[in-house]
């Protein structure tokens, strides 16, 4: 999962702070229950090939393929798609890399189209939403909702970039106006994240921002207000998704 950006170069383009976001990953717990939600509604409508919209080094793609689903993953951002690269290299899955953004994206056909948090930089979110629709008949997106509430919410708050929360409505009311049948759910999860090193968060979050490192000191004062300490630095990281089903 990664935000793709059509304006300008992403940070995602650089693979040690892709290899930082991979690692970040892990260690807090994404994607959790929403990979499970994706793969039981893939089988609900018999799909058998998934388009993965922002693919980034693979947290949906990978185990998909897994799974038995012939998977084409979309990831226009150069150090995401090596981490990919490397990650199935030694693999036997029928997964192929698209390096391309979406609206690149040309003749590519599935059963579903899926957009795990990555439609977030591409704009106009509608012609997103139909340029999916036109990959497949099935389209599966997942977006942050308001009562969303994690450690990068923090600290963006301060720089007053906050990530916005309220795609859902957007997205319901482009569907109504054209009566295009969907579904919709709501997947609640909170994750207890411990922080080991300080330092090396709060050169994420400067990554992540576009900001210059000189503010990693000024980062690591706002974690130290909000972590919370017992031994180690830890933050309840709460996610409440919703993953919006748009079908044939």
């Amino acid at each position: 999962m990664s935000d793709s950006n059509q304006e300008k170069k992403s940070p995602f383009d650089d693979y040690s702070f892709a290899v930082m976001y991979e690692n970040r990953n892990a260690q807090f717990g994404y994607p959790g229950l929403l990979l499970d939600h994706v793969i039981e509604h893939l089988k609900r409508y018999d799909v058998t090939s998934v388009a993965d919209i922002g693919a980034g080094t693979g947290a949906f793609s990978i185990p998909l393929a897994m799974a038995g689903f012939t998977v084409y993953a979309v990831e226009p951002a150069y150090g995401m798609q090596s981490i990919l690269s490397d990650k199935i290299k030694n693999l036997s899955l029928h997964l192929t890399i698209y390096p391309v953004p979406l609206e690149k994206i040309k003749g590519l056909k599935s059963d579903a189209c899926i957009a795990m948090h990555s439609l977030y930089s591409i704009k106009p979110l509608k012609k997103a939403i139909a340029t999916m629709n036109t990959i497949a008949p099935l389209v599966m997106i997942a977006v942050r909702t308001e009562k969303t509430h994690t450690l990068s919410d923090v600290v963006r708050s301060y720089f007053k970039k906050e990530r916005p929360k309220y795609y859902v409505q957007q997205i319901i009311e482009y569907l109504n106006e054209l009566s295009i049948p969907y579904e919709r759910y709501f997947i609640h999860q909170s994750h207890i994240v411990r922080i080991t090193d300080i330092f090396q968060e709060a050169l994420f979050h400067c990554h992540a921002m576009g900001l210059d490192k000189s503010y990693v000191g000024t980062i690591i004062t706002i974690l130290e207000q909000h972590l919370h300490k017992n031994e180690t630095y830890w933050f309840e990281n709460v996610h409440d998704d919703a993953l919006i089903i748009i079908h044939p």
